[in-house]
């Protein structure tokens, strides 16, 4: 099993990521050649290309396996699990999903795992408060171009990663995402947990965050931060300018 898989735009290594496959997350193969799988990924559409080498195909009785368990997404930024018949272990990132947790201990298929660690219980909390609670146990992730996990994350993966341990699905690009959700006409009219996205010159949506109140921000540019906000767009702390323009607010829960 693999901590993450990379999907590329084209069937090549040196072709860009533009997302990634988590642990435990299921796909579709829709297309293939000699050395690479073009998949469509169960969890929110996204389509792409990976290597063949690192594709796990299973059968009819392992997807019936898996619909009958339980599932639940890791919401630790990293996860550490061991097998429990060796000495092996690897690292589990927040978002990726675990099948038939039972106490400290899940399987996959034949295989069974420990976590050094149980999952934070978010069972009690608001979804608002597991929503900002969350993105700040992500706090100085890098920003990584397609990636969803806390070895890199871009800015809509952030988000998107954020709202799935939260039990909610957001498209994975940062313009799906502007088209869900009811529109918030003013900061002055949000709650904790909005989405603000932000647009270039051209009135493209090109970048996105989750609000933590009307005055701050949280999002992955650079690094995961918390930034100031107003009416206009995020703004820059040297010299009092804006980043990026605010073109939309939208609420998701």
């Amino acid at each position: 099993m693999y901590t993450y898989i990379p999907i590329r735009r084209e069937p090549s290594e040196s072709s860009e990521m533009v997302s990634q496959i988590l642990f435990g997350e299921t796909y579709n193969i829709i297309d293939q050649n000699k050395k690479w799988h073009y998949i469509e990924l169960d969890f929110d559409g996204y389509k792409g290309w990976i290597d063949n080498k690192i594709s796990y195909l299973i059968d009819d009785q392992k997807i019936s396996w898996l619909k009958s368990v339980n599932s639940v997404v890791a919401n630790s930024p990293i996860c550490i699990a061991q097998q429990q018949n060796n000495n092996d272990f690897f690292y589990i990132l927040a978002g990726s999903n675990f099948y038939d947790l039972q106490g400290n201990s899940f399987s996959l298929f034949e295989t069974s795992y420990h976590l050094k660690e149980p999952l934070k219980d978010n069972k009690q909390q608001e979804i608002l408060n597991v929503i900002k609670n969350t993105a700040k146990q992500l706090l100085n992730t890098p920003y990584l171009w397609g990636g969803r996990s806390t070895f890199g994350i871009d800015c809509s993966g952030f988000v998107q990663t954020v709202f799935k341990i939260a039990g909610k699905t957001l498209p994975r690009d940062t313009y799906q995402q502007a088209t869900v959700g009811s529109t918030i006409n003013s900061l002055a009219d949000t709650l904790p947990a909005d989405i603000a996205f932000f647009e270039n010159e051209q009135g493209k949506i090109v970048h996105t965050g989750i609000l933590l109140s009307n005055k701050e921000i949280i999002h992955s540019s650079g690094i995961v931060h918390i930034s100031s906000i107003d009416e206009q767009g995020i703004i820059n702390p040297e010299n009092k300018g804006f980043t990026h323009k605010l073109a939309v607010i939208k609420r998701m829960v």
